[in-house]
């Protein structure tokens, strides 16, 4: 090689090469991907709202009442029209200012942040007469309660706020039949998500919990378990208006859970591989939320928790196919001997009828039956001698005539 040498260096031989020079002059250098630093942004808007939702909730704290404070602490009141929810909220974080409107949109979008998705801003008549704007927050004991930042940073109760001569349209905040209040104890309904790993891989669902047990949106699991030996399909009955649930695996159901008395819940009919159930779930919107335990338990999935995954799905591998295991070839082959074999016990079995007839008629009966049709054979044997040795017109036509309308045995 051009150029090609050796030196000492501290002791050491070290080889020197010089490319040859009838190699491409094209150079190749591997690119090194800088990350890029992040850099906060100083002004809200709609796109990184969020981002300043949670600086703002790590300061006050991840709680309805830490929202309510935070949104207090941060605003001062200046009367100004309303543009909207979520510009008010972007607004009075740039400018640390604003009207009822603002408190209220700025209290909502914080506690959305934290997953409290069952909320309605009320734009009604408030204390003083004039047009005002709240917060109602519906809790796990059925009941609406209501958020006023814009003088206090904890939860005012519907009688509360009647008392203070404030007005709205009740049908918004309806409470659930037979529900008890429980302010001290009720917490707001929230909505999460869940983290669960199947198989070694971890995925996040909708979820809500309702004394202690949590409940999942039920199309969003049965996705997360799709392509496992425990999968399942969640339809709909429309000649029964239900839910239909056919597993890939069909297991007795066994539903282990106790019932909840939360006003909330509701008993719910389904079909489960056929089979009429009734099942506790929670309705949200358009969604239904079963409990985690009891579609476990419909489908034969053992759950288990660990403190580093949370939920945890281990299922056994799923049946491999035909066509997983044989090569296209071997398969047509399988398919051919498999033919084969069936047209062999086809042929068996109607030499084996054919020999039952046999022993079923006697001897005597066979052989009448062979001589009547070595007679049949010579009649007509004679017929046709009859008609070579005539040749005219008239014997062909007699011969046909008698020979179809009267048939065997007939005299010629």
């Amino acid at each position: 090689m051009k150029n090609s040498g050796m030196k000492l260096l501290s002791g050491l031989l070290v080889l020197t090469l010089t490319a040859p020079t009838m190699l491409s002059q094209h150079t190749y250098a591997t690119e090194v991907v800088e990350e890029v630093p992040f850099v906060a942004p100083t002004v809200a808007t709609t796109e990184n709202l969020s981002y300043f939702l949670g600086q703002i909730l790590d300061k006050y704290g991840h709680t309805p009442e830490g929202a309510a404070e935070a949104t207090k602490d941060m605003l001062t009141y200046k009367y100004m029209t309303s543009d909207g929810r979520v510009a008010d909220a972007v607004y009075a974080i740039n400018n640390r200012k604003g009207a009822c409107y603002h408190y209220a949109a700025l209290f909502y979008e914080l506690m959305l942040y934290m997953g409290y998705d069952e909320m309605v801003q009320i734009i009604d008549i408030g204390r003083r007469g004039n047009e005002h704007s709240w917060v109602a927050v519906r809790y796990s004991d059925g009941y609406w309660y209501y958020f006023d930042p814009l003088y206090q940073n904890t939860k005012y109760t519907q009688q509360e706020l009647i008392n203070l001569k404030m007005s709205w349209d009740k049908s918004l905040t309806t409470t659930v039949s037979g529900a008890i209040a429980d302010p001290a104890n009720a917490t707001p309904l929230r909505t999460l998500n869940m983290t669960i790993n199947v198989n070694g891989e971890s995925s996040t669902i909708k979820s809500t919990n309702f004394d202690n047990t949590n409940y999942i949106a039920l199309r969003e699991f049965a996705s997360l378990m799709e392509g496992t030996s425990k999968s399942f399909y969640v339809g709909w009955n429309e000649d029964e208006n239900l839910i239909e649930l056919i597993s890939n695996n069909a297991v007795d159901a066994n539903i282990t859970s106790q019932l909840s008395s939360n006003p909330l819940l509701q008993m719910s009919t389904i079909y489960k591989d056929g089979e009429l159930l009734e099942l506790q779930t929670y309705l949200k919107g358009d969604s239904t939320y079963f409990k985690l335990r009891d579609i476990a338990d419909l489908f034969g999935i053992n759950i288990s928790w660990t403190e580093e995954l949370g939920i945890v799905i281990t299922t056994p591998e799923p049946q491999e196919k035909v066509e997983d295991i044989l090569p296209e070839e071997e398969i047509k082959e399988v398919e051919e001997d498999l033919l084969e074999e069936e047209i062999k016990e086809v042929e068996e079995d109607l030499l084996e009828e054919i020999k039952e007839v046999e022993d079923i008629l006697p001897e005597e009966e066979i052989k009448e039956v062979e001589e009547e049709e070595d007679l049949l054979e010579e009649e007509t044997y004679g017929a046709k001698r009859l008609f070579c040795r005539s040749g005219c017109d008239t014997c062909v036509h007699r011969f046909l005539s008698m020979y179809v309308k009267v048939g065997p045995g007939a005299a010629v």
